[in-house]
Protein backbone atom coordinates (compact mmCIF):
# COMPACT_ATOMS: atom_id res chain seq x y z
CA UNK A 1 0.00 0.00 0.00
CA UNK A 2 2.76 2.55 0.64
CA UNK A 3 4.39 1.59 -1.96
CA UNK A 4 1.52 2.70 -4.39
CA UNK A 5 1.16 5.84 -2.96
CA UNK A 6 4.98 6.67 -2.84
CA UNK A 7 5.06 5.88 -6.32
CA UNK A 8 2.31 8.32 -6.97
CA UNK A 9 3.87 11.00 -5.12
CA UNK A 10 7.38 10.25 -6.99
CA UNK A 11 6.04 10.56 -10.23
CA UNK A 12 4.30 14.12 -9.39
CA UNK A 13 6.98 16.03 -10.07
CA UNK A 14 8.66 14.44 -13.47
CA UNK A 15 5.12 14.99 -15.15
CA UNK A 16 4.71 18.41 -13.72
CA UNK A 17 7.95 18.61 -14.83
CA UNK A 18 7.46 17.95 -18.27
CA UNK A 19 4.67 19.88 -18.87
CA UNK A 20 6.53 23.15 -17.72
CA UNK A 21 5.70 23.48 -14.39
CA UNK A 22 6.04 26.49 -12.34
CA UNK A 23 4.00 27.64 -9.49
CA UNK A 24 3.40 31.03 -8.32
CA UNK A 25 5.00 32.54 -4.74
CA UNK A 26 3.10 34.76 -1.98
CA UNK A 27 4.09 36.00 1.18
CA UNK A 28 1.62 37.70 3.63
CA UNK A 29 1.98 39.97 6.34
CA UNK A 30 -1.15 40.68 8.26
CA UNK A 31 -2.44 42.10 11.70
CA UNK A 32 -5.86 41.23 12.13
CA UNK A 33 -8.05 41.98 15.52
CA UNK A 34 -11.14 40.73 16.55
CA UNK A 35 -14.23 42.61 18.23
CA UNK A 36 -15.46 39.49 20.22
CA UNK A 37 -19.03 41.26 19.90
CA UNK A 38 -19.55 42.62 16.28
CA UNK A 39 -17.48 39.36 15.18
CA UNK A 40 -16.14 41.35 12.77
CA UNK A 41 -12.17 41.00 12.01
CA UNK A 42 -10.47 43.93 10.91
CA UNK A 43 -7.62 43.56 8.92
CA UNK A 44 -4.06 44.97 7.48
CA UNK A 45 -3.20 42.45 5.00
CA UNK A 46 0.30 43.18 2.98
CA UNK A 47 1.05 40.98 0.20
CA UNK A 48 4.14 39.96 -2.28
CA UNK A 49 3.56 38.17 -5.04
CA UNK A 50 6.31 36.65 -6.87
CA UNK A 51 5.52 35.77 -10.69
CA UNK A 52 7.33 32.97 -11.11
CA UNK A 53 5.60 32.32 -14.61
CA UNK A 54 7.13 32.26 -17.65
CA UNK A 55 4.32 35.03 -18.92
CA UNK A 56 3.76 38.94 -18.37
CA UNK A 57 0.42 39.67 -16.11
CA UNK A 58 -1.52 42.47 -16.59
CA UNK A 59 -4.13 42.04 -13.79
CA UNK A 60 -4.41 39.89 -11.16
CA UNK A 61 -7.70 37.79 -9.28
CA UNK A 62 -8.65 37.35 -6.03
CA UNK A 63 -10.71 35.32 -3.87
CA UNK A 64 -12.57 36.98 -1.00
CA UNK A 65 -14.10 33.65 0.07
CA UNK A 66 -16.18 35.22 2.72
CA UNK A 67 -18.22 36.97 0.47
CA UNK A 68 -19.99 33.49 -0.15
CA UNK A 69 -21.94 35.16 2.82
CA UNK A 70 -23.12 38.31 1.41
CA UNK A 71 -26.49 39.54 0.65
CA UNK A 72 -27.26 38.00 -2.99
CA UNK A 73 -24.18 35.68 -2.89
CA UNK A 74 -25.17 32.43 -4.44
CA UNK A 75 -25.19 29.37 -2.45
CA UNK A 76 -25.20 25.68 -2.37
CA UNK A 77 -28.79 25.31 -3.01
CA UNK A 78 -29.33 27.61 -5.63
CA UNK A 79 -30.75 30.67 -3.96
CA UNK A 80 -29.90 33.71 -2.87
CA UNK A 81 -29.24 34.91 0.88
CA UNK A 82 -31.52 37.80 1.75
CA UNK A 83 -29.62 39.08 4.47
CA UNK A 84 -25.83 40.50 4.46
CA UNK A 85 -24.47 38.07 7.55
CA UNK A 86 -20.44 38.43 6.75
CA UNK A 87 -18.57 39.05 4.18
CA UNK A 88 -15.50 41.13 3.50
CA UNK A 89 -15.48 44.89 3.14
CA UNK A 90 -12.48 46.56 1.92
CA UNK A 91 -11.20 49.67 2.52
CA UNK A 92 -8.58 50.04 0.58
CA UNK A 93 -6.02 48.57 -1.75
CA UNK A 94 -2.16 49.58 -2.26
CA UNK A 95 -0.22 48.17 -5.32
CA UNK A 96 3.77 49.27 -4.80
CA UNK A 97 2.51 52.25 -2.37
CA UNK A 98 0.00 53.88 -4.59
CA UNK A 99 -3.96 53.50 -3.67
CA UNK A 100 -5.82 51.89 -6.33
CA UNK A 101 -9.72 52.04 -7.11
CA UNK A 102 -9.68 50.02 -10.65
CA UNK A 103 -10.53 46.68 -9.28
CA UNK A 104 -14.05 45.05 -9.37
CA UNK A 105 -15.74 42.69 -7.45
CA UNK A 106 -18.26 39.73 -8.73
CA UNK A 107 -19.57 37.80 -5.79
CA UNK A 108 -16.37 35.74 -4.39
CA UNK A 109 -13.79 36.92 -6.60
CA UNK A 110 -12.33 40.22 -7.15
CA UNK A 111 -9.93 41.30 -10.61
CA UNK A 112 -7.27 43.76 -10.28
CA UNK A 113 -5.91 45.29 -13.30
CA UNK A 114 -1.82 46.56 -13.11
CA UNK A 115 -0.96 49.88 -14.19
CA UNK A 116 2.36 48.21 -14.66
CA UNK A 117 2.54 44.87 -16.57
CA UNK A 118 3.95 42.45 -14.39
CA UNK A 119 7.19 40.56 -15.86
CA UNK A 120 8.40 37.04 -15.23
CA UNK A 121 10.70 37.25 -11.79
CA UNK A 122 9.10 40.38 -10.92
CA UNK A 123 7.80 40.97 -7.39
CA UNK A 124 4.61 42.93 -6.64
CA UNK A 125 3.77 44.59 -3.18
CA UNK A 126 0.26 45.26 -2.35
CA UNK A 127 -1.79 46.06 1.11
CA UNK A 128 -5.23 45.43 1.87
CA UNK A 129 -7.46 46.91 4.60
CA UNK A 130 -10.38 45.86 5.00
CA UNK A 131 -13.37 43.92 7.35
CA UNK A 132 -13.84 40.44 7.84
CA UNK A 133 -17.47 39.94 8.86
CA UNK A 134 -17.73 36.45 10.26
CA UNK A 135 -21.52 35.01 9.56
CA UNK A 136 -23.05 32.75 12.26
CA UNK A 137 -21.46 29.28 12.31
CA UNK A 138 -21.51 27.74 9.16
CA UNK A 139 -20.54 24.39 7.49
CA UNK A 140 -16.87 25.42 7.68
CA UNK A 141 -16.67 28.62 10.40
CA UNK A 142 -18.42 31.21 11.72
CA UNK A 143 -19.54 32.52 15.26
CA UNK A 144 -21.13 30.90 18.32
CA UNK A 145 -21.42 33.54 21.38
CA UNK A 146 -17.83 34.12 22.46
CA UNK A 147 -16.38 31.47 20.01
CA UNK A 148 -15.27 32.31 16.80
CA UNK A 149 -14.02 29.87 14.11
CA UNK A 150 -12.31 31.71 11.59
CA UNK A 151 -11.42 30.20 7.84
CA UNK A 152 -11.02 31.79 4.53
CA UNK A 153 -11.03 35.28 5.85
CA UNK A 154 -8.27 36.90 3.90
CA UNK A 155 -7.90 38.27 0.52
CA UNK A 156 -5.64 35.65 -1.51
CA UNK A 157 -4.72 35.41 -5.23
CA UNK A 158 -6.44 33.01 -7.51
CA UNK A 159 -3.96 30.21 -8.69
CA UNK A 160 -2.26 30.83 -11.65
CA UNK A 161 -0.46 27.96 -13.56
CA UNK A 162 0.43 26.55 -16.72
CA UNK A 163 -3.87 26.59 -17.76
CA UNK A 164 -4.43 30.14 -16.38
CA UNK A 165 -6.42 31.77 -13.99
CA UNK A 166 -8.59 29.37 -11.89
CA UNK A 167 -11.47 31.56 -11.35
CA UNK A 168 -13.53 29.37 -9.41
CA UNK A 169 -16.40 30.96 -7.56
CA UNK A 170 -16.96 29.93 -4.24
CA UNK A 171 -20.71 28.36 -3.90
CA UNK A 172 -20.22 24.99 -2.00
CA UNK A 173 -16.62 23.76 -3.24
CA UNK A 174 -13.50 23.68 -1.43
CA UNK A 175 -10.30 25.27 -2.26
CA UNK A 176 -6.98 25.75 -4.62
CA UNK A 177 -4.51 28.15 -3.42
CA UNK A 178 -0.90 29.42 -3.34
CA UNK A 179 1.81 27.92 -1.81
CA UNK A 180 3.38 31.10 0.80
CA UNK A 181 4.94 32.20 4.08
CA UNK A 182 2.83 33.97 6.25
CA UNK A 183 3.69 36.18 9.59
CA UNK A 184 0.24 36.84 11.25
CA UNK A 185 -0.46 38.99 14.12
CA UNK A 186 -3.84 37.58 15.77
CA UNK A 187 -4.92 40.69 18.36
CA UNK A 188 -8.03 39.09 20.18
CA UNK A 189 -9.91 40.11 23.64
CA UNK A 190 -7.67 38.99 26.47
CA UNK A 191 -8.36 35.80 27.90
CA UNK A 192 -9.24 34.19 24.99
CA UNK A 193 -7.36 30.65 23.85
CA UNK A 194 -6.12 31.11 20.29
CA UNK A 195 -5.20 27.57 17.93
CA UNK A 196 -3.36 28.85 14.31
CA UNK A 197 -2.12 27.67 11.68
CA UNK A 198 2.04 27.35 12.01
CA UNK A 199 4.03 28.31 15.14
CA UNK A 200 3.25 30.20 17.66
CA UNK A 201 6.31 32.40 18.40
CA UNK A 202 5.35 34.34 21.61
CA UNK A 203 3.55 31.85 23.84
CA UNK A 204 4.41 33.25 26.74
CA UNK A 205 3.20 36.26 26.86
CA UNK A 206 -0.08 35.31 24.72
CA UNK A 207 -0.68 32.36 27.04
CA UNK A 208 -0.14 34.40 30.34
CA UNK A 209 -3.25 36.18 29.58
CA UNK A 210 -5.73 33.06 29.51
CA UNK A 211 -5.29 32.50 33.30
CA UNK A 212 -7.96 31.69 34.96
CA UNK A 213 -8.08 35.14 37.10
CA UNK A 214 -7.75 37.17 33.68
CA UNK A 215 -11.19 35.18 32.47
CA UNK A 216 -12.69 35.58 35.46
CA UNK A 217 -12.10 39.47 35.01
CA UNK A 218 -13.19 39.27 31.49
CA UNK A 219 -16.47 37.65 32.11
CA UNK A 220 -17.30 40.36 34.76
CA UNK A 221 -16.47 42.88 32.44
CA UNK A 222 -17.81 42.40 28.80
CA UNK A 223 -18.70 45.48 27.96
CA UNK A 224 -14.72 46.30 28.32
CA UNK A 225 -12.92 46.81 24.61
CA UNK A 226 -9.71 48.24 25.75
CA UNK A 227 -7.98 44.65 26.88
CA UNK A 228 -6.22 42.42 24.34
CA UNK A 229 -3.58 39.89 23.74
CA UNK A 230 -2.23 39.15 20.40
CA UNK A 231 -0.87 35.87 19.16
CA UNK A 232 1.93 35.87 16.97
CA UNK A 233 2.08 32.74 14.20
CA UNK A 234 4.79 32.55 11.55
CA UNK A 235 4.26 29.69 9.20
CA UNK A 236 5.85 28.86 6.47
CA UNK A 237 5.53 26.81 3.02
CA UNK A 238 1.70 26.17 3.20
CA UNK A 239 -1.24 27.52 1.13
CA UNK A 240 -4.08 28.57 3.63
CA UNK A 241 -4.36 30.25 7.33
CA UNK A 242 -7.03 29.39 9.78
CA UNK A 243 -7.25 29.82 13.33
CA UNK A 244 -10.27 29.43 16.43
CA UNK A 245 -10.81 31.48 19.43
CA UNK A 246 -12.56 30.72 22.45
CA UNK A 247 -12.22 32.06 26.08
CA UNK A 248 -13.35 28.68 27.74
CA UNK A 249 -11.17 26.45 25.43
CA UNK A 250 -9.03 23.73 28.11
CA UNK A 251 -5.66 22.78 26.59
CA UNK A 252 -3.40 19.53 26.27
CA UNK A 253 -0.81 18.05 23.92
CA UNK A 254 0.75 15.04 23.05
CA UNK A 255 4.14 14.62 20.95
CA UNK A 256 4.29 11.67 18.08
CA UNK A 257 7.74 11.24 16.25
CA UNK A 258 8.67 14.50 17.14
CA UNK A 259 5.68 16.48 16.26
CA UNK A 260 3.37 18.37 19.61
CA UNK A 261 -0.06 17.69 18.45
CA UNK A 262 -2.30 20.41 20.50
CA UNK A 263 -5.61 19.57 21.30
CA UNK A 264 -8.39 22.86 22.29
CA UNK A 265 -10.88 21.34 23.60
CA UNK A 266 -14.08 23.17 25.31
CA UNK A 267 -15.23 22.62 29.09
CA UNK A 268 -17.97 20.50 28.42
CA UNK A 269 -15.93 17.74 26.27
CA UNK A 270 -13.06 17.93 27.85
CA UNK A 271 -12.60 14.35 29.94
CA UNK A 272 -14.74 12.63 26.77
CA UNK A 273 -11.63 14.06 24.22
CA UNK A 274 -8.94 13.05 26.62
CA UNK A 275 -9.81 9.35 26.76
CA UNK A 276 -10.07 9.51 23.10
CA UNK A 277 -6.57 11.41 22.44
CA UNK A 278 -5.36 7.97 20.82
CA UNK A 279 -7.53 9.13 17.26
CA UNK A 280 -4.90 12.26 16.97
CA UNK A 281 -1.89 10.85 18.04
CA UNK A 282 -2.44 7.58 16.79
CA UNK A 283 -3.34 8.98 12.89
CA UNK A 284 -0.16 11.38 12.84
CA UNK A 285 1.88 8.48 14.09
CA UNK A 286 0.55 6.02 10.84
CA UNK A 287 0.52 9.05 8.75
CA UNK A 288 4.24 9.40 9.06
CA UNK A 289 4.94 6.28 9.21
CA UNK A 290 3.55 5.04 6.16
CA UNK A 291 2.90 8.09 4.04
CA UNK A 292 5.74 10.26 4.09
CA UNK A 293 6.90 12.91 6.76
CA UNK A 294 5.29 15.82 8.45
CA UNK A 295 7.78 19.12 7.89
CA UNK A 296 6.14 21.10 10.66
CA UNK A 297 6.03 21.52 14.35
CA UNK A 298 2.84 21.01 14.90
CA UNK A 299 -0.87 20.34 14.28
CA UNK A 300 -3.74 21.60 16.06
CA UNK A 301 -6.80 19.61 16.53
CA UNK A 302 -9.71 22.52 17.57
CA UNK A 303 -13.57 21.63 19.49
CA UNK A 304 -15.60 23.80 17.27
CA UNK A 305 -19.16 24.89 16.54
CA UNK A 306 -18.68 24.11 12.19
CA UNK A 307 -21.82 22.64 10.98
CA UNK A 308 -19.69 19.86 8.96
CA UNK A 309 -18.52 17.13 10.73
CA UNK A 310 -15.04 18.51 10.36
CA UNK A 311 -12.50 20.74 8.66
CA UNK A 312 -8.91 20.59 7.42
CA UNK A 313 -7.00 23.58 7.09
CA UNK A 314 -2.86 23.71 7.28
CA UNK A 315 -1.80 22.53 10.71
CA UNK A 316 -5.19 22.90 12.06
CA UNK A 317 -8.39 20.79 11.59
CA UNK A 318 -11.72 21.95 12.92
CA UNK A 319 -13.69 19.05 14.65
CA UNK A 320 -17.98 19.54 15.16
CA UNK A 321 -18.71 19.84 19.30
CA UNK A 322 -21.71 17.64 19.31
CA UNK A 323 -19.85 14.69 17.56
CA UNK A 324 -19.47 13.29 21.18
CA UNK A 325 -16.39 10.64 21.66
CA UNK A 326 -18.88 9.58 24.29
CA UNK A 327 -22.27 8.91 22.50
CA UNK A 328 -20.42 8.10 18.61
CA UNK A 329 -16.91 7.14 19.53
CA UNK A 330 -16.51 5.52 16.56
CA UNK A 331 -17.94 8.45 14.33
CA UNK A 332 -15.84 10.80 16.42
CA UNK A 333 -12.27 9.01 15.68
CA UNK A 334 -13.17 8.66 12.46
CA UNK A 335 -13.35 12.40 11.77
CA UNK A 336 -10.79 13.45 13.87
CA UNK A 337 -8.33 10.71 11.44
CA UNK A 338 -9.80 11.96 8.02
CA UNK A 339 -9.52 15.35 8.59
CA UNK A 340 -5.87 14.86 10.12
CA UNK A 341 -4.94 13.14 7.00
CA UNK A 342 -6.32 15.63 5.23
CA UNK A 343 -3.01 17.67 6.48
CA UNK A 344 -1.38 15.30 3.88
CA UNK A 345 -3.84 15.11 1.16
CA UNK A 346 -4.37 18.60 0.25
CA UNK A 347 -2.51 19.84 2.82
CA UNK A 348 0.71 18.60 1.09
CA UNK A 349 -0.30 17.69 -1.81
CA UNK A 350 -1.80 21.32 -2.19
CA UNK A 351 -3.99 19.75 -4.92
CA UNK A 352 -6.99 21.03 -7.00
CA UNK A 353 -9.90 20.17 -4.81
CA UNK A 354 -12.54 22.02 -7.12
CA UNK A 355 -11.52 20.89 -10.11
CA UNK A 356 -9.70 17.32 -8.61
CA UNK A 357 -11.38 16.17 -5.27
CA UNK A 358 -10.19 12.89 -5.81
CA UNK A 359 -7.05 13.77 -5.19
CA UNK A 360 -7.85 14.90 -1.16
CA UNK A 361 -10.67 13.03 -0.65
CA UNK A 362 -9.99 9.33 -2.09
CA UNK A 363 -6.68 9.76 -0.22
CA UNK A 364 -7.99 10.91 2.53
CA UNK A 365 -10.51 7.94 3.38
CA UNK A 366 -8.17 5.51 2.28
CA UNK A 367 -5.96 6.27 4.60
CA UNK A 368 -8.91 7.52 7.25
CA UNK A 369 -9.60 3.46 7.04
CA UNK A 370 -6.45 1.88 6.86
CA UNK A 371 -5.52 4.02 10.04
CA UNK A 372 -9.00 2.66 11.94
CA UNK A 373 -8.04 -0.74 11.46
CA UNK A 374 -4.61 -0.08 12.60
CA UNK A 375 -5.95 1.71 15.91
CA UNK A 376 -9.32 -0.29 16.27
CA UNK A 377 -8.98 -3.84 14.38
CA UNK A 378 -10.72 -4.33 11.12
CA UNK A 379 -13.85 -4.84 12.34
CA UNK A 380 -14.02 -1.40 13.44
CA UNK A 381 -12.67 0.00 10.64
CA UNK A 382 -15.45 2.80 10.23
CA UNK A 383 -15.45 5.28 7.65
CA UNK A 384 -16.59 8.90 8.23
CA UNK A 385 -18.91 7.94 5.20
CA UNK A 386 -20.44 5.38 6.79
CA UNK A 387 -20.02 2.41 4.12
CA UNK A 388 -18.38 -0.61 4.72
CA UNK A 389 -16.65 -2.98 3.04
CA UNK A 390 -15.24 -2.29 -0.41
CA UNK A 391 -17.62 -2.84 -3.57
CA UNK A 392 -20.34 -0.96 -2.02
CA UNK A 393 -18.02 2.11 -1.93
CA UNK A 394 -17.02 1.03 -5.40
CA UNK A 395 -20.77 1.59 -6.92
CA UNK A 396 -21.60 4.55 -4.53
CA UNK A 397 -22.10 7.77 -5.86
CA UNK A 398 -19.64 9.14 -3.10
CA UNK A 399 -16.56 10.19 -4.54
CA UNK A 400 -14.69 9.70 -1.32
CA UNK A 401 -15.90 6.06 -1.24
CA UNK A 402 -15.34 4.90 -4.46
CA UNK A 403 -11.37 6.14 -4.84
CA UNK A 404 -10.92 4.74 -0.99
CA UNK A 405 -12.22 1.31 -2.36
CA UNK A 406 -9.50 1.31 -5.72
CA UNK A 407 -6.69 1.92 -3.46
CA UNK A 408 -8.24 -0.60 -1.21
CA UNK A 409 -8.28 -3.61 -4.10
CA UNK A 410 -5.28 -2.31 -5.52
CA UNK A 411 -3.53 -2.71 -1.83
CA UNK A 412 -4.97 -6.48 -1.74
CA UNK A 413 -4.02 -7.47 -5.19
CA UNK A 414 -0.40 -6.28 -4.44
CA UNK A 415 -0.12 -8.32 -0.62
CA UNK A 416 -2.37 -10.81 -2.84
CA UNK A 417 -5.44 -10.87 -0.37
CA UNK A 418 -7.97 -9.93 -2.01
CA UNK A 419 -11.26 -11.56 -1.10
CA UNK A 420 -13.01 -14.49 -3.03
CA UNK A 421 -15.60 -12.35 -5.45
CA UNK A 422 -18.02 -14.70 -5.02
CA UNK A 423 -18.08 -14.29 -1.28
CA UNK A 424 -17.74 -10.44 -1.63
CA UNK A 425 -21.10 -9.90 -2.18
CA UNK A 426 -23.17 -12.12 -0.11
CA UNK A 427 -20.70 -11.13 3.12
CA UNK A 428 -21.06 -7.58 2.02
CA UNK A 429 -24.65 -6.97 1.92
CA UNK A 430 -25.67 -9.23 4.17
CA UNK A 431 -24.95 -5.71 6.45
CA UNK A 432 -27.55 -4.10 4.48
CA UNK A 433 -24.80 -1.52 2.71
CA UNK A 434 -26.19 -1.07 -0.88
CA UNK A 435 -25.83 2.27 -2.58
CA UNK A 436 -26.16 2.62 -6.41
Amino acid sequence: MTRILLLILALLPAALGAAGYFQQKVVYDMDARLDGQTHVIHVNQGLLYINQSPDTLSEIYFHLYMNRYRKGAFLEDGGLRENTIGGIDLDTVWVNRERVTGFTIDHTLMRLPLRTRLLPGDTLAMRFRFRAALPPSDARYGYMGDHHDVGNWFVTPVVYDSKGWHLHQHIDNEFYQEWGDFDVRLTVPRGYVVGATGDLINADSAMRDTTAAVRDWFNHHPDDTTRFTTWHYIAENVHDFAWTADPDYRYYTEEVRGITVHYLVMDHNYDDWVREIRAGTGAMEWLIDNIGPYPYKQITVADTYMHAGGMEYPNIVFINTFISPRYAPSFFRAVVIHEIAHNWFYGLLASNQTEDEWMDEGFTQFAEIEIMEYLYGVKNNYPMGGMHGGLGRIFSADQDDRQASMLNYLRSVIRGTEADPVRTMPDHFRRGVYVA
